[in-house]
């Protein structure tokens, strides 16, 4: 089954036992942006994906990092987001299984 990005937003949030403004206050957008792309109205932009997957410990395996050098391994990911914006979406979009008109 293809998720659509909406419907993944939602399904991880709801899996952590969250609400949408802890996300968006973590992602450092208004919780009505928030909403907006989990109703597949809205999508985020590169810097709010890398803050999601940050926040949902997606970031480790796109990027091969050790967890027990979290802090290490997340900076290092901070420092290379720039050179590894394209390959970064690219993998972020194949983990969460999302079609490219909703992922761009």
């Amino acid at each position: 089954m293809e998720y659509q990005l909406s419907d993944k937003l939602k399904e991880l949030r709801l899996n952590k036992g969250v609400t949408q403004k802890t996300v968006a206050d973590y992602i450092e957008v208004d919780v009505t942006t928030y909403a907006h792309y989990e109703k597949g109205r809205r999508s985020p932009n590169v810097d709010k994906f890398r803050r999601l997957a940050m926040y949902y410990g997606l970031i480790d395996e796109i990027f091969d990092i050790n967890r027990k050098n979290d802090s290490k391994g997340l900076q290092e990911a901070e420092d290379r987001s720039v050179e590894l914006t394209r390959y970064y979406i690219e993998s972020l979009k194949k983990k969460l299984n999302v079609n490219e008109k909703e992922a761009v």
